[in-house]
């Protein structure tokens, strides 16, 4: 039985958000960056089915339906978040679904686990992957998308994708439904992104206390040149710390390639 998203329930609580529910879209951040100019802000999209989504690095998302495949849409000068601070985003966002994903599915917090830049992953398996993108008009808006694993079956996914994913469900004894879970990531991304304390106090504190590359010997692929090193956490401007024998590197932006 397929799980789907009731409009109803989400617009009674978030007035100010334009909402659109389709059937079927090739991505949600694609659908959004064409729309930046028409839509007003904040926006959410999702698609039941996603037919081409993508995650960082040109990677693809595959996605079946019961998975919850949105993104938001919203202008960061609205909650009086500085251009300083929006580097950041992605790493917040990651963060507070992390929270979602605890809550919603009663699972303990230890077994879900953020992964710079922005994947979450739950009991060792990847369960999110978020990736932001900004269309350049109007200039103001970011596009943030999420990719989350909440009542999908990976039965009939690849092999390569059920050694490697997972799902809420899966992991957790909850009945969840996909409305529930966008409430609540909806939910603290108002209560987080609006109160400018509440996101001084929400990072770096989970990305220090649930890393999952910390003191791991991390590779990244930066530009085409490979890193290898000892992964010494995230500082306060969300750049991953990887320290070989030349010295401590500071890495604003990268694919990672391996960890153990």
């Amino acid at each position: 039985m397929s799980d789907k998203i009731v409009p109803a329930i989400i617009e009674a609580a978030f007035p100010e958000w334009i909402l659109e529910v389709h059937e079927e879209l090739p991505s949600t951040n694609q659908y959004l960056m064409q729309q930046a100019a028409k839509l007003q802000t904040p926006a959410v999209v999702v698609a039941e089915q996603q037919t081409q989504g993508r995650g960082r690095g040109g990677n693809s998302w595959w996605s079946d339906r019961n998975s919850l495949t949105f993104s938001v849409m919203f202008s960061p000068e609205k909650y009086g978040i500085p251009r300083s601070q929006q580097r950041l985003l992605s790493l917040i966002t990651a963060a507070l679904v992390r929270e979602s994903i605890i809550t919603s599915g009663d699972i303990d917090s230890y077994r879900v686990w953020l992964k710079w830049p922005n994947d979450i992953y739950l009991d060792g398996k990847k369960v999110c992957g978020i990736l932001l993108e900004q269309p350049g008009t109007p200039d103001d808006v970011i596009v943030i998308g999420i990719g989350l694993n909440v009542n999908n079956s990976f039965g009939d996914a690849p092999d390569e994708i059920c050694e490697k994913a997972i799902s809420i469900q899966d992991a957790s004894t909850e009945n969840l439904l996909l409305t529930t879970v966008l409430f609540s990531i909806m939910a603290n991304f108002e209560d987080i992104f609006e109160d400018e304390q509440r996101r001084e106090d929400f990072f770096p504190y989970a990305w220090e206390e649930f890393h999952l590359l910390d003191q791991k010997m991390v590779t990244i692929d930066q530009s085409g040149k490979q890193i290898t090193g000892r992964c010494e956490g995230i500082d306060e401007s969300g750049a991953l710390l990887l320290r070989d024998m030349y010295g401590l590197h500071q890495i604003h932006s990268a694919v990672i390639i391996d960890w153990e």
